[in-house]
């Protein structure tokens, strides 16, 4: 998965034009049912672009986070996004924003398995404090029979553990896949995946005083 600054911008171009994931349209599609106008998203672990440039043409305003400057570099040059004013994009690791910033929709394609256990948990954390009710959470998570679940340094969740994520949310989405293909980079790979599209739930009301117990 990890490999040369060369190599990420090989990859970066191969995937430049490539559609928007099935989960940011889905979260799209959910928001657009509200009647709500376009807000604030974050693209966490953008790449080179392709759902932030889907976010923009719809009229959203995009902080767009990736670790990698090649990936930041290869966005800005897309001709669907140069020189847009609502287009903020900045080099750095998801799990090093704590907070972050409020968002309307969080978008994280293939990007949070990639964090170790406990990044992912502070950042899965810090996602859900940065959404509103009704704000909207896509993306995916590994699952354990993928064949990246050998990599020590990723996160892997069994069903189980995707329930015990949820809580808090409203499942718009949820798919559980598994299929083999050929990557970007050009290996063959067996996926195991979660496809998630989630809505924050408010929280629950605070006991009034004098209330009996639940």
């Amino acid at each position: 998965m990890h490999g040369s600054g060369d190599r990420w911008r090989r990859y970066y171009r191969q995937t430049a034009e490539r559609p928007p994931r099935e989960t940011l349209l889905a979260a799209l599609a959910a928001w657009d049912a509200t009647g709500r106008p376009p807000a604030q998203a974050l693209d966490l672990g953008c790449g080179s672009g392709r759902d932030t440039v889907e976010l923009l043409r719809r009229g959203w305003r995009v902080l767009a986070l990736d670790s990698e400057s090649a990936a930041i570099e290869a966005l800005k040059h897309q001709p669907e996004v140069a020189g847009s004013p609502r287009l903020f994009c900045r080099v750095a690791r998801i799990e090093a924003l704590d907070p972050l910033p409020g968002a309307a929709l969080i978008n994280a394609s293939f990007s949070l398995f990639l964090l170790g256990p406990e990044p992912f948990a502070r950042t899965w954390a810090t996602i859900r404090a940065a959404l509103p009710p009704g704000g909207l959470f896509c993306g995916q998570l590994l699952g354990p029979r993928d064949d990246w679940s050998r990599d020590a340094g990723l996160t892997l969740h069994d069903t189980a553990a995707v329930d015990a994520l949820l809580a808090g949310y409203r499942v718009v989405e949820r798919r559980e896949e598994q299929s083999d293909t050929t990557t970007p980079k050009g290996d063959r790979k067996h996926w195991h995946l979660h496809h998630l599209v989630l809505e924050r739930a408010p929280d629950p009301a605070p006991a009034q005083p004098g209330a009996p117990a639940a």
